[in-house]
């Protein structure tokens, strides 16, 4: 049976959390890309679905579409409107407190802080 010394206890625990830590950055990211490649498809499909003929558009007249739409009176109406819905429904909901947080939710640098407490 092997002996370990203290010193290598220490390594092995703390590489052991530094591959946690790195596990749960890489699961973060991994949520990220998935949440940003979903709101890009979304976008993308309603675009389609309200502009059919999108795709026949290369990228510098789609740049002269977008700017035309966002000078548009009705977009900055449109855009003013669901602004002022979004800010008053997150008033009215109820703050979500780390306690009623999931812990897959957590970030990594809420784990990080949660390790480095109970590793102190």
């Amino acid at each position: 049976m092997i002996d370990l010394s203290e010193k290598s206890r220490e390594e092995i625990y703390r590489e052991k959390k530094e591959s946690e830590l790195r596990l749960a950055k890489q699961k973060e990211s991994e949520w990220k890309r998935r949440k940003d490649k979903e709101r890009k498809c979304m976008i993308g499909g309603t675009f389609l679905k309200y502009f059919p003929d999108a795709l026949l558009f290369e990228a510098d007249e789609w740049d002269r579409i977008v700017q035309a739409v966002i000078k548009s009176d009705e977009f900055k109406q449109t855009t003013e409107a669901i602004r002022r819905e979004a800010k008053t429904a997150r008033k009215e909901a109820k703050p979500t407190t780390q306690a009623e947080k999931p812990k897959s939710e957590n970030t990594a640098q809420e784990q990080r802080q949660e390790g480095g407490s109970n590793g102190q």
